[in-house]
Parts: C-alpha cells; structure tokens; sequence
C-alpha cells in the first residue's frame, strides 16, 4: 500500500513539474499582453518578434515610441513632485505642444530580449540596445551622407545598450549600462570614449536605496584629456528631512594642450557623507567633506595635500526650511521659464516678487526661532607661489538665540555667539604674517601650545575676543 502511495505521489510530482512550466509560461503571457495594451497607451508599442524556451523563457522584443506626446506624459508621471522646482519645470515643459515634441521622440527604437523562468519565481532579465533615433532625426543625418557614416555603424553595434534585471514581483533591482570605449573620428579629429563599469543597485522598500556606480569615464582629443576614475553614491532617501547618503570619487584628471598656459588639474580623491533628520519637526543635518591630493597648473602651480570640512546644523524648524527652500526655487525656476519661454514678464515678475517677500520672511522666522551650527575644517599642506603652509585647523560652535530683531537690525549680531579656535604650525603663522599685514597684527595674540599657535575665538553681544583680548 505505501509503496502504491509513493508511487502515486512520484507521478503528481511530475506532472506537477511538467504542467507548472505551461501555466507559468501562460500566465506570463498574459502579463506581456497586459503590459503592451498598458504601454500602447501611454505612447510605447512593444512587439515580440520571438519566442522559445520550456522550462526558461526567451521572447525578443522591438519598443518603439508611437506618441511622443503620451510617453513624456507618462514619464513625467512618474517623477515625484514634492519639489517645486520640478513640478514647474514639468509643468512648463507639458505645455509643449505635440506638434514640438513628437519630432524629436517619435520613432525611437529600441531591440532586445527578455529572459524568466517558467519553473520556480527567478529574477528577470530584459537586454535592451537602441538601434534607431527617431524618425526626423534619421531622415535629417541621411540627408548628411558624413553624418551618417558616423552615427550608423554606432547605432548597428547596439553601442547604448541596457542590461536590466527585475525581481519576481517586476521590480528593477539592478541597470548596468554596457561598456564603452570607441574612438571616433569627425572630421580630422579623433575622440576618444570609455565609459565603463556604469551600475545602478535598487534594494526595494519603502524608502529609496541603492546605489549608483562607475569604474571610469573618460574624453580624449588631440588637444583636451578629462578623465574621473572610480565613483560610488549610496543613497537612503525617505523623504527630503530624512535620508542619508555618500559620495565617493577616486581620481579627477583634466589637461588642456591648448594655449601657452597648458592647465592641467588632477585631484586623487573626494569623500562626501550626508544625513539629515528630523526628530518633532525639528531637523538636524551634517555634512562632511574629504579632499585629497589636489595639483592645478597654470603659469603658477597650487597643490593640497588634504583638507577636511565638517558642518551641522540643528534646531531648525523643517516648516520653516521648507518655506524657504520652495520659495528660492520658484525665484529661480521662474527666471529660467522666463528665459526658455519668453512668456509675459509682467506675470512672472508678480510670481518672483511673492516668492521674494515669501523668502526673506522665512529667514526671519528662522532667525527669530534661532539655531545652533558647529564647523570644523582641517587644511593640510598648501604650497603656491613659492609659500607652503603646513597645517591650520578651525573650529566653531555657533548659536544664534532666539530674538524679535529684523534681518535689516544693525543689532541682530547681538543675538550670535560663537566660540572656537583656530590652530596653526608656528612656521605657517609666520608664512601668513609675510603675507598680510592683518594677519601680523593678530600674530602677538597668539597663545602658544608647543610647535603649535592657538587664537581662542569669541563674538558675544557684537563683540570679538582673542584669547580673551577684545578687539
């Protein structure tokens, strides 16, 4: 009996695992069928030219954009808003009119296939390559028969191409862009390109994760050379008060060989780290800065060896920074679509006068409401024009006290306080003292630590104090 048992149980095993692959590949099937209806209607026709595979799935597709028109409005659906200045650039740029876009848009075509599994929830692999620009464009490069021996064979090679992985669920975990590295001759010159290793990482949640990568990226002429070597942004982004995020850029290299100067510019490395939070509405935000290895050439030469800046910021009421950040956006977001559209100075000039008055009364309130600040910065071996600085170190605790003053009140500096220091290398005060002469009056207030020199530093009720010397 127990052997009949097993031997039933065996055979639904199988049929199970022959069946599954037919209802998947069905079920996946409707999906793309739901998808094109979904994307026809917003501007994109997809087309599948083929289809193979059992147990795994391959189907080659051509995207092609059919309404350009539908497909911007769709793109800029899916922007997030929040930020003014965006909502009125997308504004200003919907309000294009069909007939202005659909040349630049329509037409655009892209090849390439989708992979999945029709067994077990697997991720989904879609490769995509451009392989036509629009339609206008085409007929406008045909025309140029120099043109187009240049930009055909680069688009015959899927030189653009998009390796696009999704979880089950359809969500994109991972973009990497295909490398390149071509040269192109117009004309007499020759350029050269290399973009590789471009990555972008999406860990899907409620908050946008991830993080964006390259290996390097570089532009080469007979003459120019710039190139950036190693990137790396990771990002944990909630909303505009709370989110976290780090940059990192290993090497900037940039040479010009035209002119008598011949500048050059390299800078080995570049460190930035940012969190900001909020905590009852009241927000809290601290940067820092990491220079290494700056060399800029001229007629002079300047270098650094390193430098450091660290900032925080707290007790600002979020509200308050929102009024005014939005505000200072409209002013010059308005200035730009006035600019681009040439529409009626008369309206836009009442906008930016309401986003003026708008922007100064938000820095009142938040010089009323008072905040704290505290900055570091570290500076290592500067050398220019024949003068090198060792060391000098800065820092400051700054406190701005709640007050009724009125930021055109001469007395408004009664209500900042700072304390601080800054600390020198003994030689470096006697290099600056050389080189400016209020820099040698302040030098007999320095007080002595070892090799070092110290200036405590405080600004009290309108008033500086040197090593408790008032000035």
């Amino acid at each position: 009996m127990k052997s009949i048992y097993m031997y039933v149980v065996g055979i639904l095993v199988i049929v199970g695992i022959g069946v599954t692959p037919v209802v998947m590949k069905q079920q996946v099937n409707k999906t793309v069928e739901k998808q094109k209806q979904t994307m026809l209607k917003n501007g994109l026709k997809l087309t599948i030219l083929k289809e193979e595979g059992y147990l795994k799935s391959t189907r080659d597709f051509e995207l092609e954009v059919v309404n350009a028109k539908q497909f911007r409005d769709y793109v800029f659906s899916k922007i997030p808003t929040t930020n003014p200045t965006v909502q009125q650039l997308i504004t200003m740029y919907t309000k294009e009119s069909e007939k202005d876009i659909r040349p630049a848009l329509d037409g655009f075509l892209f090849k390439g296939s989708i992979k999945n599994s029709n067994l077990l929830p697997e991720d989904i692999k879609v490769e995509m390559s451009l392989v036509k620009l629009s339609t206008k464009m085409m007929q406008e490069i045909n025309k140029n028969k120099k043109i187009a021996d240049l930009i055909k064979p680069l688009l015959d090679e899927k030189i653009l191409t998009f390796f696009v992985t999704l979880d089950a669920k359809e969500k994109v975990k991972e973009i990497v862009m295909k490398d390149i590295e071509k040269s192109i001759k117009i004309e007499n010159e020759i350029i050269d390109i290399v973009l590789k290793g471009h990555k972008l990482v999406l860990n899907n949640s409620e908050k946008i994760v991830g993080v964006y990568s390259f290996d390097t990226q570089s532009l080469k002429t007979k003459d120019y050379y710039i190139t950036l070597n190693g990137l790396n942004y990771k990002f944990n982004y909630l909303s505009d008060f709370n989110n976290a995020g780090s940059f990192h850029l290993g090497n900037i290299t940039i040479k010009n060989g035209l002119g008598v100067r011949k500048p050059s510019f390299n800078l080995k490395s570049f460190d930035m780290a940012s969190t900001v939070k909020t905590i009852d509405n009241i927000l809290n935000a601290d940067i820092n800065y990491d220079i290494k290895g700056i060399d800029f050439t001229t007629r002079e030469k300047f270098m650094l060896d390193a430098m450091n800046l660290k900032i925080n910021i707290d007790g600002l009421n979020k509200d308050d920074v929102l009024t005014l950040s939005n505000a200072y956006s409209n002013i010059y977001t308005n200035a730009f679509i006035r600019g681009y559209t040439q529409s009626s100075k008369t309206k836009n000039s009442t906008l930016t006068q309401k986003d003026m008055k708008i922007y100064t009364d938000s820095i009142q309130k938040i010089i009323n409401q008072g905040f704290d600040g505290t900055i570091d910065v570290s500076i290592n071996g500067v050398h220019f024009a024949k003068v090198g600085l060792k060391n000098i170190d800065l820092s400051l605790k700054c406190n701005v006290e709640k007050n009724s003053y009125t930021i055109h009140d001469m007395n408004l500096v009664n209500a900042l306080h700072v304390n601080g220091a800054i600390s020198m290398n003994e030689e470096d005060l006697k290099t600056l003292s050389l080189l400016n002469r209020q820099v040698k009056q302040f030098s007999n207030l320095a007080q002595k630590e070892a090799d070092r020199v110290v200036f405590n530093l405080k600004f009290e009720q309108g008033k500086m104090f040197i090593n408790g010397k008032k000035l």
